[in-house]
């Protein structure tokens, strides 16, 4: 409350944030998709070595 009892209200325009969000997914899905095609094994990984990704040859590498 303000000190005359009044309230304020605030606003924001997320809109640019989220056309940006949505561009990064789609670049995501066709990064992914381009990854995939690939006749070879990729891993994506952290910095502790945690596998984030794999494609889909990686997939049919590991597959037993």
């Amino acid at each position: 409350m303000l000190p005359d009892g009044g309230r304020m209200l605030n606003y924001f325009d997320i809109t640019d944030q989220k056309k940006a969000e949505e561009e990064l997914k789609k670049r995501e899905q066709d990064i992914r998709y381009i990854l995939d095609k690939l006749p070879i094994p990729i891993a994506i990984n952290d910095t502790k070595g945690f596998c984030l990704y794999g494609n889909e040859a990686l997939e049919r590498t590991m597959d037993c």
